[in-house]
């Protein structure tokens, strides 16, 4: 397997696989059902940004800027997991609750996006 490349079109394209995943958990909230488990939204590694993070360098992974990143993607995904799991408990206000200005889903998200726009700044 090649190792994954980190570029700008790299970091551009993790804060798209980002945002699709945003859109993904928000029809599960709008809809209460998922073409996704709990449990594959608490997996890191199974979404293309996750992929592409752990498909990196060893050099890199041993960054200040990957771990903190990986640590915020660790995190998101499991703030993920608890708004699916809210919503597909039929928890709906609680799960939108989490996507809200200041919910505990929305705070995680943020903070991975700067994260990653911090690094994508970083390259150019």
């Amino acid at each position: 397997m090649a190792t994954a490349e980190i570029d700008a079109k790299n970091i551009r394209q993790a804060l798209a696989a980002h945002g699709a995943w945003k859109d993904r958990l928000s029809r599960a909230v709008a809809t209460g059902v998922s073409d996704v488990t709990v449990d594959d939204a608490r997996a890191d590694d199974r979404c293309p940004l996750g992929e592409w993070l752990h498909g990196l360098a060893p050099d890199v992974r041993h960054t200040h800027r990957w771990r903190t990143v990986h640590e915020l993607h660790v995190a998101f995904h499991g703030e993920a997991a608890v708004t699916l799991r809210l919503a597909l408990e039929g928890e709906i206000a609680e799960a939108e609750r989490t996507m809200e200005l200041g919910g505990a889903y929305q705070q995680a998200s943020t903070e991975l996006i700067l994260a990653l726009c911090n690094w994508f700044f970083a390259l150019i």
